[in-house]
């Protein structure tokens, strides 16, 4: 029951620290279950929440890159707003190339959106140079015609609860190797 319910917060997860602490919280629930004797259908369910947690960690990476872009890109209009002139328009499309790269989906894009419009406010200054040569991810074009790439990945579902097996020993045996009584999830 706890690693289904690590799975759910993992899906409710509004915030990128509810979904660290979420992926972290059903990485600790399947641990604890790494010893124990399933049946076959346990097996299976701990397996879809093992692939389940391996997809939140490489979410988790791609969030992570995701700062890394939003960080670089702040650092670049910074730059811009200080230094000004022929370096300014390099500035800007440095900094829009950092949050073309975070997609929609991504915990940083109001973030991004934020940014962009900081990057929009600097590109239209009245007599920034080369603001004018600086494509617009918002306005139409080449640049709308390549958007980033969007993630498309979203957890499994989990299996309804009538599929759960009931806990029996095989073949009516009592020995050797028992199944786990107690229910998995």
């Amino acid at each position: 029951m706890a690693s289904q319910n690590a799975e759910q917060e993992l899906r409710r997860a509004q915030s990128l620290e509810e979904y660290r602490r979420a992926v972290e919280q059903l990485e600790r629930e399947l641990l604890k279950l790494s010893g124990d004797t399933l049946t076959p259908e346990q097996q299976r369910q701990r397996d879809q929440l093992q692939i389940t947690a391996q997809q939140g960690r490489t979410t988790l990476a791609q969030e992570d890159s995701d700062l890394a872009r939003l960080e670089r890109a702040s650092q670049a209009l910074n730059n811009a707003e200080e230094r000004g002139g022929e370096k300014l328009a390099s500035q800007l499309s440095a900094a829009r190339q950092e949050l073309d790269g975070v997609p929609p989906r991504s915990f940083s894009a109001a973030e991004a959106s934020r940014l962009r419009e900081r990057l929009d406010a600097l590109a239209s200054r009245p007599g920034s140079p080369g603001g004018e040569e600086i494509p617009s991810s918002q306005g139409s074009g080449p640049a709308e015609a390549d958007p980033p790439p969007q993630r498309s990945w979203s957890p499994p579902p989990p299996p309804p609860a009538s599929q759960l097996p009931q806990p029996s020993a095989p073949g009516g045996a009592t020995g050797s190797t028992p199944y786990r009584v107690q229910p998995l999830f």
